[in-house]
């Protein structure tokens, strides 16, 4: 035992970090695309800056096609574990939340003056609407299910829904500007964002908060062990910078996977798998292996 930690602590840092490797950009330079998202089954998807499309990019030859179009789509688009896409669609009368198959058939299945973005959770997808919860399975059928224990977004504040009781209060009450709540896929953690404090991790079993600081577009690895971030810097107009980071879920390990990288890199987004990472970076959607 002792000779193996004295050969752990002997070993580079670079072999111990984590990183990423082979980055390429796959999308074809002449459309300009950010947010790109895995599917459960490992197609790649991506947007335009204005989210009025979604692209589905061919990984053989970086060619893309049009999966669904209209205002706003493209804006945190969610997925059933079959790949059908769930997207919330802005229109002149207020919101509506449509499915789109494997066949490229779109399905209108709700609307209403407002509701919140589709998200996966314990078996459906479930959207906040203004006084409930409701609930979708994977074929886009409305279905009755608890959601007990999904984290949403209201307003400017991060709740968690509890059976049976009012919602519990996630986000503090200092905390302004709270959007954003991403859960760990085993739903024990969440990220979200805040409009001064940054990126911040909460553990859901114990309540314990870990501030990230400046962040945003956290995803989580497949076995929530750890958060993947960007981090960007701009001059009031335009970005300056940009890079991808990871940190572990209990705040530690903070590290840059693309400070060598010379592209502003924003978006990440982890394969199903674990092991490659997409992310934007200059107009293109590029993937790289990664090594927790």
């Amino acid at each position: 035992m002792k000779t193996a930690l004295t050969l752990l602590l002997l070993l580079p840092a670079s072999l111990l970090a984590a990183e990423l490797s082979n980055p390429n950009p796959i999308s074809p330079q002449t459309s300009y695309c950010i947010s790109p998202e895995w599917s459960p089954d490992g197609k790649l998807y991506c947007s335009i800056p204005n989210f009025t499309v979604i692209f589905q990019i061919n990984s053989l030859n970086g060619s893309i096609k049009p999966v669904a179009k209209g205002a706003g789509i493209g804006f945190k688009f969610a997925f059933a574990p079959n790949g059908n896409i769930f997207f919330k669609k802005v229109v002149d009368s207020g919101r509506e939340l449509w499915m789109v198959d494997s066949t490229l058939h779109p399905q209108l299945l709700a609307s209403a003056e407002t509701l919140g973005l589709p998200i996966w959770y314990d078996g459906a997808i479930r959207v906040q609407f203004p006084d409930t919860v409701r609930s979708w399975d994977a074929s886009g059928k409305e279905i009755v299910k608890s959601a007990d224990g999904w984290v949403y977004q209201d307003g400017e504040v991060i709740y968690r829904v509890r059976k049976e009781a009012e919602p519990q209060r996630i986000s503090p009450v200092i905390f302004k500007g709270c959007c954003l709540p991403v859960m760990s896929p085993q739903g024990d953690k969440v990220a979200y964002e805040t409009a001064q404090n940054g990126l911040v991790m909460v553990n859901l079993v114990s309540g314990a908060s870990v501030p990230v600081g400046h962040g945003n577009n956290a995803v989580w690895s497949p076995d929530g062990s750890f958060l993947l971030f960007d981090m960007t810097r701009n001059d009031g107009k335009n970005l300056t910078a940009g890079d991808i980071f990871y940190i572990k879920s209990d705040g530690t390990g903070r590290q840059n996977l693309t400070e060598s990288l010379p592209a502003i890199a924003t978006d990440p987004a982890i394969s199903p798998d674990g092991k490659k990472v997409a992310f934007a970076a200059n107009g293109r959607i590029w993937i790289a292996d990664l090594k927790p």
